[in-house]
Formats: structure tokens, C-alpha cells, sequence
């Protein structure tokens, strides 16, 4: 597991595990950002901006103390200094923010222990899902009874 990574926070934007986020990087604090993590073990985490972001945007507005740590593939240098790249979810992390002498954010991550079924046994997966699916009809039929009481 990581130690550290950069913190990339953003307004409307998250990452989950075993998915990909293509990002354009365009201001001067998140470039500096990607070519240290490109040029070291190409870890970057997300995390989403806490409500009310807008008035320090440009300092170190708070972020969700949850995210996922990401790794750079098809890296694209413009010629403007900008980036394209991807970042493929690894884990979701929780972050522990530490001062850094960089532009950036970074944190200290700590692994999230993740419950769930996975490529377990199908039977308890269709359980599950039989499970799931009765509470939704479930849901379904009070929502409708409230509805209709209105």
C-alpha cells in the first residue's frame, strides 16, 4: 500500500476503484503535480471537494476525508505545458493531510477495509441481489402509498 500521495480535490468529480477518469490538468499547481507523480511511482488520489469550496478554491479548501488513490496511464505532455491523461482507481483510501513544501495537497493514506461480494459464490450473490430486490419492492409500494395519500 502507498504511504503518500499527491491530493488532487475536485468540485464534481470522483473515482471509484477499477474505473478511469480521463482528466485535461491545466492549472499551474495540479502540472507541477503530475510531473512529480510521473516522474516518481504515478500515484495520484481524488477526493471531492467539500460543499462551500468556492470562496478558497485557490488555497486549501476542505475535502472529503474519503477517496480513491489512482494511478497515471496514457500520460499526453501538451505542448502549452498542460496534460490529457487517464488515472485508473486502485482502492479507495482515507486521507490524513499533511503540510507539504509543494503546491499540491498530500496526505497520508490509510486502506480502507472494503465489505462486499466480489467474484464470491454466486449463490450468496443471487441471495443478495433477491434480498435487494424485495426491499425495493418494498420501498416501491410505500413510497407509492405515500404518494398517493398526498
Amino acid at each position: 500500500m502507498i504511504d503518500l500521495a499527491p491530493v488532487f480535490p475536485l468540485p464534481n468529480a470522483v473515482l471509484f476503484p477499477d474505473t478511469v477518469l480521463p482528466l485535461h490538468i491545466f492549472e499551474p499547481r495540479y502540472r507541477q503535480m503530475i510531473r512529480d507523480a510521473s516522474g516518481g511511482d504515478g500515484h495520484v488520489a481524488i477526493a471531492l471537494l467539500e460543499p462551500g469550496f468556492e470562496d478558497d478554491y485557490d488555497g486549501s479548501p476542505a475535502f472529503h476525508r474519503v477517496g480513491t488513490l489512482g494511478r497515471i496511464e496514457n500520460l499526453e505532455s501538451l505542448s502549452d505545458g498542460r496534460f490529457n491523461l487517464h488515472l485508473i482507481g486502485l482502492r479507495r483510501v482515507e486521507f490524513e493531510e499533511i503540510p507539504a513544501p509543494t503546491p499540491y495537497r498530500v496526505a497520508r493514506l490509510i486502506a480502507r477495509n472494503e465489505t462486499g461480494v466480489s467474484d464470491g459464490d454466486p449463490e450468496i450473490v443471487r441471495a443478495k441481489l433477491d434480498l435487494l430486490a424485495s426491499h425495493a419492492f418494498l420501498v416501491q409500494q410505500v413510497a407509492g402509498e405515500t404518494a398517493s395519500s398526498l
